[in-house]
């Protein structure tokens, strides 16, 4: 409301350290908005999208969204534990489509009827959770002495993913590695059961302009000419994937800026993961962002 933003930029981390908004207003010459939330995967960018965006007084011509691999169609990725409060900030009354792509998909249409209609069982998995949370933060803090921060970090260096084993994986676990071996790049499959279709609509009928922006990942910089190690998801069905997509955004007049292969994007330039350097990679990324969105985008 203060700032009536023409751009709006969304994403998690990835987008963050590499998007330097008072760079890119220099370069295009637009006020720009970063409204990207660490952690956050489809779920956030499409309430932010449908709760903030699209009711604010003042509409942006452009709305960013920063994304890797195949995530956008993977509506159920980090959608709970610590990643539901931050869902929960966004959401405004119902939402319907939250609850059945990221939730509820898995239910049989009993559980689901039970769950989408009944307060009783709604409330039940309230409880749950709160449960859970006081448990870990409260009670056990309190016994041991230490605070919910504190406790907090505890259980994150307890239950890291890189101390996981295998053959202690729950069944949601075991699920979601079925997942992303088998429909996770089928993106005919996936796209109709993702936030996708809906964010496109939402941007077209208030007369926004969608941009999406395929982040260069860092194992194409380390290896950028030799991919034969690669497993062959990445190397086939994620290409096969890339192409779906790309069709199906150029028949919805979405635009996207593919940084995947753009080999100006160089591995000096990447911290941790797939994140950027401070100052190098974070400003180089914003020229290169700022460069493509004036030469593509109409003003």
């Amino acid at each position: 409301a203060e700032q009536e933003p023409e751009v709006v930029v969304l994403g998690n981390s990835v987008m963050a350290s590499a998007f330097d908004e008072g760079l890119f207003e220099q370069q295009v010459g637009m006020e720009a908005l970063d409204l990207t939330v660490s952690g956050s995967m489809s779920s956030i960018w499409y309430l932010i999208i449908k709760n903030r965006i699209a009711k604010a007084a003042t509409l942006p011509k452009y709305v960013v969204i920063g994304f890797r691999n195949a995530y956008l169609t993977v509506p159920e990725q980090r959608v709970t534990g610590g990643y539901k409060k931050s869902i929960n900030r966004y959401v405004d009354g119902p939402e319907p489509l939250l609850d059945r792509l990221a939730y509820l998909a898995d239910l049989g249409p009993l559980e689901y009827f039970a769950l989408s209609h009944s307060a009783t069982v709604q409330r039940k998995a309230e409880i749950v959770d709160a449960a859970e949370q006081f448990m870990k933060e409260r009670l056990a803090g309190t016994l041991l002495g230490r605070s919910p921060e504190e406790m907090r970090q505890a259980v994150d260096v307890v239950f890291a993913a890189d101390r996981k084993k295998p053959s202690k994986l729950s069944k949601k676990e075991k699920q979601a590695k079925r997942l992303a071996k088998s429909n996770y790049f089928d993106f005919e499959s996936e796209v109709k059961e993702s936030f996708l279709p809906e964010m496109v609509r939402i941007c077209r009928e208030n007369g926004i302009q969608l941009v999406l922006v395929r982040m260069r990942p860092r194992r194409n910089a380390e290896f950028p000419g030799d991919r034969s190690h690669f497993p062959d998801a990445l190397r086939f069905d994620l290409i096969d994937y890339f192409q779906d997509l790309d069709a199906y955004l150029a028949a919805q007049g979405v635009a996207l800026i593919d940084f995947f292969e753009d080999e100006r994007i160089p591995f000096e330039w990447f911290a941790g993961g797939d994140h950027m350097t401070e100052p190098e990679g974070r400003r180089g990324f914003t020229e290169l962002f700022a460069a493509e969105f004036k030469d593509r985008l109409p003003r």
